[in-house]
């Protein structure tokens, strides 16, 4: 540090003896521009060069002009197509423990045995059509069957027809099945696959071998001979080589295969409204329902009973405090009547069948069910649990902490629905359906919100051990 100290004074001491720059400067006026100049071109220089090499310099952006001005004469017939360098994007996401139990090859088959199990027509055989040599089937049985195939694919109108309703069956799989939806996505990703490769060098030894014999005229002949029996060896090396690839890659010829990678980019885009709509939503599991109460007075929608649907996790809450936060959405809300709020029990909570009786006459949610979640796993699988319980259209996750804005139910509807414009619309002005949004909310600054305490549990145990406050909270209380 006294160095630093001691280079500083000397540095300022020697620019004030030759006053290099300023007003004063006794340098030349050349000498004086050209490091100017220097500097900002220089400046200049260093700030386009990350430019250029963080927009232009894009492997993409390459691609795209070595292409455009060589004419693609560099392209041969091994190049891939454009749908094999996409990025692979999943369907759904997994866990590395998901992906490090069973390999792609084992995904498939179980993807098979449900599609086989749940959707039959989508593995529906498309085969040439049988002719009246089928006489030679083991069986009558097989006969029936065969004549059966022969009947549906008795011209190529037909076999169009039948792969059409095989392709639109496993893209509904695919879009409504969650587990047809995992297990394609985890075998159609890439991996890391060891290839062995031997090879085999084979090397042979001619030896010339020379006799001198005495013939019947008396000359001596010298006769070079070749033997023909010379000593071969072989020499293996074995190599391996650790590769990214794709189960499509390994198999090509795999027909479902095929089919899952030609609809993968259709599987990707989320329904429209309309299909949404036509969706009915069932709660998967009705016997977990603790207790509910529905005081909807009017119907609007014939598939979805609900507009939204409150999703709200609870682990060692108490309903006091949950119906504090509930009657002020319900206060701040335009149209109670079209929300349906769903409260997930996790474990540890008390007095939640008060929440039930929340509102009055004059104002009251359209549904409040309280349904109990043993599972575990975390606040992820809670929340997944809430959603597949629930009946709304929209679906809206509050946690216990969290004070909802005035008019938000308004407007989580307004900003989905685009104000009920569809999709040709929303086309035409240039716009793309949204699907998920996020708004502000607040945190309970009042006395009783920042007084109120949380049960915390030990991570041995799941009994309560300490009270503690949220960091949110106790940011505000501190600020």
């Amino acid at each position: 540090s006294l160095l630093c100290c001691w280079l500083i004074r000397l540095s300022s001491w020697y620019i004030m003896a030759t006053f290099i720059g300023g007003p004063g400067t006794r340098l030349p006026f050349a000498v004086e521009s050209f490091l100017g100049w220097s500097l900002c071109i220089s400046c200049l220089g260093v700030s386009g060069y990350h430019y250029v090499k963080s927009v232009i310099f894009s492997s993409r952006r390459i691609r795209q002009l070595v292409h455009s001005v060589l004419g693609g004469w560099l392209l041969t017939s091994n190049t891939f197509d454009n749908d094999a360098e996409l990025d692979w994007i999943p369907l759904t996401t997994h866990t590395r423990a998901e992906v490090e139990r069973c390999t792609p090859w084992q995904r498939y088959l179980s993807l098979v045995q449900v599609l086989e199990l749940r959707y039959p027509d989508a593995l529906l055989p498309i085969l040439p059509p049988v002719t009246s040599q089928s006489g030679s089937l083991a069986n009558n049985e097989a006969r029936e069957v065969a004549t059966t195939i022969d009947r549906q694919v008795s011209n190529v109108a037909d076999i169009e027809m039948v792969k059409r309703k095989a392709d639109d069956e496993l893209m509904r799989a695919l879009r409504q099945d969650d587990v047809c939806r995992r297990l394609a996505s985890l075998a159609m990703r890439p991996y890391r696959a060891t290839i062995q490769t031997t090879t085999s060098i084979t090397t042979e030894t001619k030896s010339v071998k020379t006799s001198m014999g005495d013939s019947m005229s008396g000359s001596n002949l010298i006769s070079n001979k070749l033997c023909s029996s010379a000593p071969v060896q072989t020499e293996k090396h074995e190599s391996s080589e650790n590769i990214q690839t794709t189960l499509l890659e390994q198999l090509p010829h795999n027909r479902l295969l095929r089919r899952i990678s030609r609809m993968w980019k259709f599987a990707l885009i989320l329904p429209s409204l309309k299909d949404a709509k036509a969706f009915h939503r069932v709660p998967t599991n009705p016997a977990g329902i603790v207790a509910t109460k529905c005081s909807k007075r009017h119907e609007n929608d014939a598939n979805y009973p609900y507009q939204i649907s409150i999703i709200m996790p609870a682990f060692y809450e108490k309903g006091n405090h949950l119906i504090a936060k509930l009657t002020k959405a319900l206060e701040t809300s335009n149209d109670p009547d079209e929300i349906e709020v769903v409260i997930v029990d996790a474990g540890g909570c008390t007095d939640l069948e008060k929440v039930v009786s929340l509102g009055s006459n004059e104002k009251q949610f359209g549904k409040i069910s309280i349904i109990s979640f043993t599972d575990g796993g975390g606040r992820g699988p809670c929340l997944n649990f809430g959603a597949a319980n629930a009946t709304g259209r929209i679906l809206t996750f509050c946690h216990s902490d969290t004070t909802l804005p005035k008019h938000w139910d308004r407007s989580i509807v307004s900003t989905l629905e685009h104000d009920g414009m569809d999709d040709d619309d929303l086309f035409q002005l240039g716009k793309i359906r949204s699907n998920s949004c996020a708004f502000a909310f607040g945190i309970d600054t009042s006395p009783a919100g920042l007084a109120m305490p949380f049960t915390a549990t030990s991570q041995s145990t799941s009994y309560p051990t300490s009270s503690y406050f949220p960091p949110g909270i106790r940011a505000v209380e501190a600020t």
